[in-house]
């Protein structure tokens, strides 16, 4: 009887409540903000989250296809609501989008990309470091090491090099400290994010669902409709809050 006592009482012992990252509480208070009224007026899906991301200072990841549909402008004015509510019509609009939290990070992404085995922001990193570097050069270090894991190649010769290009978005020239162990490309992703602040990442995928050689979602240019050969990828760009993204030309 005593140890069926013992058994009672350790179930009926309340679970120690689960400690939310300093970051993770930040961005639930900014979500819970109460607005009175506010308009929205953009060209597009992304232009239009990246602006509430701005405006009211949300650290958000997005994960986007580029079809007629995300293209839509947006026109939508709310009263007597919530930052988070706000976020949840819009993404309501678009269909097969879902809303995650982690990290301290709002991600926007398809349903199912969690699980998607040609994402290759699901490819985990042994380990992946920087300490007060600037974002875009971070950025660019961890676009070789994920080649190196989606695209495996042979070794160069020696003294060849590689020649390498800072273009991973108009927020690159802010410092960022990360330290990072056997975590998802996502994860790292959102790690940048909160350490530079005030800059969102977006990945853009084509419409067609096109796949790499090895079997990876080809990404392409936020920024404009130039294809991506399969030894560039993956890409993707760092927003900073204030940034209009317009559909390319």
């Amino acid at each position: 009887m005593r140890a069926i006592g013992l058994v009672l009482v350790l179930l009926l012992r309340p679970l120690p409540a689960v400690q939310a990252s300093p970051e993770s509480l930040v961005l639930q208070r900014r979500l819970d903000f109460a607005i009175e009224q506010y308009t929205l007026a953009a060209d597009n899906f992304v232009q239009g989250l990246t602006k509430v991301a701005a405006d009211f200072q949300i650290p958000m990841a997005i994960e986007w296809v580029r079809n007629v549909q995300t293209s839509r402008r947006i026109d939508q004015s709310w009263i007597h609501t919530k930052v988070s509510d706000i976020i949840q019509s819009l993404i309501e609009a678009y269909p097969g989008y879902e809303i995650r939290l982690g990290e301290g990070v709002m991600q926007i992404l398809a349903v199912g990309a969690f699980t998607d085995k040609h994402d290759f922001l699901n490819t985990r990193v042994v380990k992946f470091q920087a300490k007060k570097e600037w974002l875009a050069v971070a950025s660019r270090r961890l676009q070789f090491t994920v080649q190196s894991l989606i695209r495996p190649v042979a070794p160069s010769p020696p003294g060849a090099g590689e020649a390498s290009s800072l273009g991973v978005g108009v927020g690159g020239n802010r410092p960022v400290t990360v330290d990072f162990h056997d975590a998802t490309v996502r994860e790292i992703l959102n790690g940048l994010t909160i350490s530079a602040t005030q800059t969102t990442w977006v990945v853009t995928y084509p419409e067609d669902n096109a796949l790499t050689a090895t079997g990876f979602r080809r990404a392409v240019d936020l920024f404009s409709k130039t294809v991506v050969a399969d030894e560039d990828q993956p890409v993707w760009v760092f927003v900073p809050w204030g940034i209009a993204v317009k559909d390319p030309k």
